[in-house]
């Protein structure tokens, strides 16, 4: 399985001011319930089930955080350009690990 460091990816978007796009990735945690989120690289929010909020991403550690960093996920992988297939192993700070694919790059 090719791995790749999904959400580093949304921050190599984040330095290209024109292009937008919209990620939308499947967290799967070992033991739990599947998860898809949806970022939206020109709004800064992410969509999950419970809702909308503002996400944060720090490249240095490869972590994608909720606007209050309060749930966080790390990821491991190399940053590539975000393609539809690809995934890359994580953990999270409640605790899951798990891997993180990338369903859909619009």
């Amino acid at each position: 399985m090719k791995k790749l460091t999904a959400l580093t990816a949304i921050a190599a978007l984040a330095s290209a001011p024109a292009f937008a796009a919209i990620i939308t990735i499947e967290f799967a945690p070992e033991g739990a319930d599947k998860v898809v989120v949806v970022l939206n690289d020109e709004t800064n929010m992410m969509t999950t089930d419970e809702g909308e909020t503002a996400y944060t991403f720090d490249p240095a550690t490869n972590t994608l955080c909720d606007a209050a960093g309060e749930r966080c996920a790390t990821f491991d992988g190399e940053a590539e350009a975000p393609v539809a297939g690809a995934s890359t192993t994580y953990s999270a700070t409640n605790g899951h690990t798990g891997v993180a694919t990338i369903l859909s790059v619009e």
